[in-house]
């Protein structure tokens, strides 16, 4: 399952769930129909699958990524 691509820079943005997967995976590609790449995946910083990617924010040329990570569903994000 992917999610709508958004674009920004010469970068589309999108996340992707296989569909069993407790979290998605955040991925880049040059155009919206690929070939994507995995850039941020909760589940590399915590494969128990607690943690999640609360905030994303990709700047408006594409070269830099804010974001948040939220633990267990707690509203405090780091």
């Amino acid at each position: 399952r992917r999610s709508l691509p958004s674009h920004y820079g010469t970068l589309w943005f999108s996340t992707f769930n296989p569909g069993l997967a407790p979290q998605s995976a955040h991925q880049i590609a040059p155009a919206p129909e690929g070939p994507w790449q995995t850039f941020l995946d909760p589940l590399a910083i915590d494969p128990t699958g607690v943690t999640s990617v609360s905030d994303f924010a990709p700047t408006e040329d594409g070269t830099l990524v804010a974001y948040s990570l939220s633990v267990g569903g707690d509203d405090k994000v780091t």
